[in-house]
């Protein structure tokens, strides 16, 4: 890899870290063939997630670190504009761990046993106590071999650890659990709804609103910092 662009990689990273980001966990259905089987859900941490348009359709972006069996769930789902088949749980304050569990399928082979959770209209996952969720089509998928207008690459190690883009057009914007306000940390939370769990300085943080000045103030989250994805 030529010098230059291994130096704007780590300047990059270097800068976004201290970039607050919202932490998102994707979650999706398995399809299987055999009609009889339980149904498999996969989640995975996301490594961005944003909102790109509103008008004509709500679209939102994110990606997903590579290999991911999530990634490969959705790559079995054919793209429709009408009928989710993802969710985008956006976490609360209190959902660090939760971030982690669903980042390091090392150490947590099955993150939805350990994480409560309840079922759209389609069967998928929406995991109690976050911000909210949104349940999307998927559209489209950016691979990660794309065309780097005559860049040399190493192919071999670009596969593992980088990520794929994927845009979705959410259809659903989902109810939150009426208990989930009452499990909630009263720390965690602000006029009665969840603070957010954000990404900063390689740590898990939030906000909260100072009062009387109107600034809003971070504060770490005591726990896992290992975003992993």
């Amino acid at each position: 890899m030529p010098a230059a662009v291994s130096y704007v990689r780590h300047a990059l990273r270097s800068l976004l870290r201290h970039s607050a980001q919202p932490v998102s966990v994707l979650t999706a259905s398995h399809p299987s063939p055999i009609v009889s089987s339980p149904q498999k859900f996969h989640g995975a941490t996301l490594s961005s997630f944003t909102s790109i348009s509103l008008h004509p359709h709500p679209l939102v972006a994110f990606a997903i670190r590579m290999p991911s069996r999530a990634a490969d769930s959705m790559r079995m789902h054919k793209t429709s504009n009408n009928t989710p088949h993802i969710v985008v749980n956006i976490l609360a304050a209190s959902q660090a761990h939760t971030a982690v569990q669903f980042s390091r399928a090392d150490l947590y082979p099955d993150p939805f046993s350990a994480v409560p959770y309840h079922l759209t209209d389609e069967g998928i996952p929406v995991l109690s106590g976050c911000i909210g969720a949104v349940s999307c089509a998927l559209l489209a998928i950016w691979p990660s071999n794309i065309d780097y207008k005559g860049v040399e690459m190493d192919v071999g190690r670009t596969l593992e650890g980088t990520s794929e883009l994927f845009i979705a057009r959410v259809i659903r914007i989902e109810s939150r659990a009426p208990s989930d306000s009452r499990q909630s940390n009263p720390e965690d939370m602000e006029e009665g709804v969840p603070l957010p769990l954000i990404y900063h300085r390689q740590q898990y943080s939030t906000l909260q609103h100072r009062g009387k000045s109107g600034c809003d103030v971070a504060r770490v989250i005591r726990g896992p910092s290992h975003r992993g994805c």
